[in-house]
């Protein structure tokens, strides 16, 4: 069986943000 979904709210798209806290680290030493 099929349900129809409505949606309540808008959902805005986000980009994916990679968090890099190890590689600041190195990066600092060149």
């Amino acid at each position: 069986m099929r349900r129809k979904r409505r949606k309540r709210w808008k959902r805005r798209k986000r980009k994916k943000r990679r968090k890099r806290r190890r590689n600041r680290k190195r990066m600092r030493g060149f």
